[in-house]
C-alpha cells in the first residue's frame, strides 16, 4: 500500500475520533446530571446509570444526547415540583421517566427551536400550572421530534392552551408513535398559525379528557393528523 494512502487513513480515523464527541457517565464521572451537562459540549453524550435523580435540568443551549443507560423504567428524573428539563434548539432526551414536574410553559420539558429529539421516555404525574401550556411538553415556536413516549396521569387546567403536549405560535412538531393514557386533560393541543406544519401520526390515545385539540380559528390545511387511535 502506498504510504501516503496509509497516512491519509490514519488522519481520517483520528479526525473521526475527535468529531464523535465525548461520553460522560453519571454518577461515575459527575455526581449529578446537571454537572455533566455543564461540562459537556455539543456533540457529547451523557449516559446516566439507573437510579432516581432529584434534579432540574438545563441543556444550556447545547446539542447533547442525554440517555438513561437502562431505559425509562430504571432511570427516574424527579423534578421536585419544578420545571424538569429546559432544552433546545438541539439536544436529545431518551430513556427517562420524568415525574413530579410543575410549571407553566412545559412542566416536564420546555423545548425551544428546532432539532430537539424526545424519545423513549415516560412522563407521569406532571402538572401544568394554571394559565400555561404543556404538563409534559410545551413549546413556543418549537419543532422537536417526539416519538415512542408514554404519557400517563399528567394534569392541567381547562383553558384553551392547556394539555399534556402543547405547542403554540410557529411550531411544527413531529409527534409520532406515542401512547397517551389516563390523562385528565387534553392529550395533544395545537394552537398554531396557518404556516405551521405539525405532523401527528400513529399515536394511541386512551381515556384522556380530550384526544387531540386543534385550533381551527385559522386554516389547518398544512397540518397532518393521520392514523391515530382515540378510545374512550
Amino acid at each position: 500500500m502506498d504510504y501516503r494512502i496509509g497516512k491519509v487513513a490514519v488522519l481520517f480515523l483520528l479526525l473521526l475520533q475527535f468529531t464523535q464527541g465525548a461520553e460522560w457517565i453519571v454518577p461515575d464521572q459527575h455526581p449529578t446530571i446537571q454537572a455533566a451537562l455543564v461540562v459537556a459540549v455539543s456533540g457529547d453524550v451523557v449516559l446516566v446509570r439507573p437510579g432516581t435523580y432529584r434534579e432540574n435540568l438545563n441543556f444550556l443551549g447545547k446539542n447533547v444526547v442525554l440517555r438513561g443507560m437502562e431505559g425509562a423504567d430504571a432511570t427516574i428524573l424527579d423534578a421536585r415540583r419544578g420545571v424538569g428539563i429546559l432544552i433546545g434548539p438541539g439536544g436529545t432526551v431518551e430513556g427517562f421517566t420524568v415525574e413530579n414536574a410543575y410549571g407553566s410553559f412545559g412542566a416536564a420539558v420546555r423545548v425551544s427551536g428546532s432539532g430537539t429529539v424526545i424519545r423513549d421516555n415516560v412522563f407521569a404525574g406532571n402538572e401544568q400550572e394554571v394559565g400555561g401550556f404543556g404538563a409534559a411538553i410545551g413549546g413556543n415556536g418549537a419543532s422537536p421530534v417526539i416519538e415512542r413516549n408514554l404519557f400517563r396521569d399528567n394534569s392541567a387546567d381547562d383553558q384553551h392552551l392547556s394539555g399534556v403536549v402543547c405547542f403554540v405560535n410557529t411550531s411544527s412538531p413531529l409527534i409520532v408513535n406515542n401512547v397517551f393514557v389516563s390523562n385528565p386533560t387534553r392529550a395533544i393541543n395545537l394552537t398554531l398559525p396557518q404556516e405551521s406544519r405539525p405532523v401527528v401520526v400513529n399515536n394511541t390515545l386512551v381515556e384522556n379528557s380530550v384526544g387531540i385539540r386543534v385550533d381551527a380559528r385559522v386554516p389547518t390545511d398544512q397540518q397532518i393528523l393521520r392514523n391515530n387511535i382515540l378510545f374512550n
